[in-house]
């Protein structure tokens, strides 16, 4: 017979197995951190370590090589001016073609940036920077003189006629600027005026003696002048023609080249001394270069070094056009025909331009 149970206060049904389980503790031991990722993998042992450093060494020397070589891209055309502006520190190249391009600082294809074209149909013959309203300046073949503020150039008149303006330079001694045209010497006292500083009738260069805070302008008739304002004197010279002036700072003496391809050194009171020869053309620019504490001069076929003592060819293996240094990488730059050079150490560093393609 079946027990029957009744519902009543002693006879309850049991609960369900899953209430008279345990309840869930949660695991509260520290979770461990993740692996290591392994930068070499042990399985590769010694030699295929050896191989990962060669190729990683082999990457980093061909990304060297090509920026090296691509310092000097972006040009396009022949340099035949250099000027620095110390307002954005930059160095700037006028070309052939009539365009002004920036340097950038060797950033492969960002290597140079152009800035535009002063004026129609001419080339900025030199550049130089003016501190009283802080732009880049350029002197070109039509004449006139243009400001650079941006990629905007603003035409500052013509100081002579429209023969051309080869020498243009600042004078720290009353904050102007001055430029030669047609052999004269000429101020610019802003607003596209333009005011004749007299002085030598045969103008051939203009230099600011870092010594005397002067202006000095190298003359045809072969002699220096000095400004001293409100008149010039006649420093003496050696009778032939002078085509560039330049300051050393490590002898903070002035330097003058002629077209008798010699160079002199002024010694004061109208003393001019003969350094030597240098077996070449016309000396067409002269520019110290304080990395190496020594007078450089460009020729028709070679640029040559002063150790003071002594002229010797620097090795610049093309015709250089141009000669300037940049200070915003300490090293000398010389633009030529087809070549543009930049002097690292003792030798020259060139990449060729392409005739061709009409590029660099």
């Amino acid at each position: 017979m079946t027990d029957v149970i009744e519902p009543g206060a002693g006879n309850q049904l049991p609960p369900p197995p899953e209430l008279l389980q345990h309840p869930q503790v949660p695991d509260r031991s520290p979770i461990p951190p993740p692996p290591k990722p392994k930068l070499i993998n042990k399985k590769m042992g010694p030699l295929g370590v050896l191989v990962v450093l060669i190729l990683l060494a082999a990457v980093i020397g061909v990304l060297f090589l090509f920026h090296q070589t691509s310092i000097e891209h972006g040009l396009k055309s022949q340099v035949i001016s250099f000027g620095y502006n110390q307002k954005d520190r930059r160095f700037y190249a006028g070309t052939s073609l009539g365009h002004v391009c920036r340097y950038n600082g060797g950033w492969i294809w960002l290597t140079w940036t152009d800035v535009g074209i002063p004026g129609v149909d001419s080339r900025s013959l030199c550049l130089t920077y003016n501190p009283s309203d802080s732009k880049l300046y350029a002197g070109n073949t039509n004449g006139h003189v243009y400001s650079l503020s941006g990629k905007t150039w603003s035409d500052q008149g013509t100081p002579g006629s429209q023969n051309g303006i080869p020498s243009l330079t600042y004078n720290s001694s009353d904050s102007k600027l001055y430029a030669i045209s047609d052999s004269h010497v000429y101020r610019y006292d802003g607003h596209m005026t333009w005011t004749g500083a007299g002085g030598p009738t045969e103008a051939t260069c203009l230099v600011f003696n870092l010594k005397d805070s002067k202006l000095y302008s190298g003359s045809a008739d072969g002699h220096v002048y000095c400004y001293d304002s409100p008149g010039w004197s006649d420093r003496g010279g050696h009778g032939s023609s002078i085509s560039c002036l330049a300051f050393d700072a490590k002898d903070s003496k002035l330097y003058a080249g002629c077209e008798d391809s010699h160079v002199y050194r002024y010694d004061g009171a109208k003393r001019w001394t003969d350094t030597g020869g240098l077996n070449d053309k016309q000396i067409a620019a002269l520019v110290y270069n304080p990395s190496d504490s020594k007078l450089y001069a460009r020729c028709f076929l070679h640029v040559y070094r002063y150790d003071g003592a002594n002229w010797s060819d620097s090795g610049c293996p093309d015709r250089a056009r141009c000669l300037a240094y940049n200070p915003s990488d300490s090293k000398l730059y010389a633009g030529s025909v087809f070549d543009f050079f930049i002097l690292s150490g003792n030798s020259w560093r060139s990449k060729a331009y392409d005739t061709t393609n009409n590029q660099w």
